[in-house]
């Protein structure tokens, strides 16, 4: 069952058509791993490559873990790019996302109260104040899933902005009743790295991913 996950989420990267600014799930996911466990400038660009990115991007291996991730999600948030629109097995839609433009209200909130100052990291008051401004300004329009969410937050934890739109975005899935997508088996996005670094051509890779998604 992971190698068909792996091997669905890899044709959905490398031979999708239709892409769209902003990020879902699997996709922050697959990011955020890929900076945490993968720090490496070369790396980091042919994985972005492997989602149709051509933009090379400014890696800083230097940085925060907290840094890198959200470095990243704000740089690869503006392309269209494979993966935008993922339809899980067995379902009729594409998984959530934030687009672009909810996105950029995110960012905003980020520099609005700071954190950008504090090395991209989001401890619980932050957290709190984030929560009310996504409720203003209209990302979860629900006064109670804000007030679950607020005591869903883990005391003298430190959260980086991917963990925040994930559950951003699970949240939205549950309120708006739309298929969330998150992975749970994180090994999986290592597999993921793996295959997109192998020195393959498309020619070479799909007709095998389509024999063994069809058996």
């Amino acid at each position: 069952m992971h190698l068909k996950i792996i091997l669905i989420f890899c044709a959905l990267c490398f031979f999708t058509d239709t892409m769209s600014k902003g990020l879902n799930a699997i996709q922050i996911q697959c990011l955020q791993i890929l900076v945490k466990n993968y720090n490496d400038k070369e790396i980091v660009n042919k994985v972005i490559n492997a989602f149709n990115v051509d933009k090379e991007y400014n890696y800083n291996h230097n940085d925060t873990e907290h840094k890198r991730v959200y470095d990243i999600l704000h740089f690869m948030h503006t392309f269209d790019k494979a993966g935008d629109k993922i339809i899980l097995t067995g379902d009729e839609h594409p998984i959530i996302k934030l687009d672009i433009n909810e996105l950029k209200i995110v960012f905003d909130h980020i520099s609005d109260i700071g954190l950008k100052d504090n090395g991209c990291v989001v401890e619980e008051e932050k957290f709190h104040t984030l929560i009310d401004l996504f409720g203003f300004s209209g990302l979860i329009n629900d006064d109670d899933t804000l007030a679950v969410w607020k005591t869903n937050i883990k005391e003298d934890y430190k959260y980086d902005l991917s963990e925040v739109l994930i559950e951003l975005l699970g949240y939205q899935a549950q309120l708006y009743k739309w298929k969330f997508g998150k992975i749970e088996d994180l090994k999986i996005f290592d597999e993921f790295i793996k295959y997109a670094l192998m020195d393959h051509t498309s020619d070479q890779i799909k007709p095998k991913l389509v024999l063994l998604l069809n058996n």
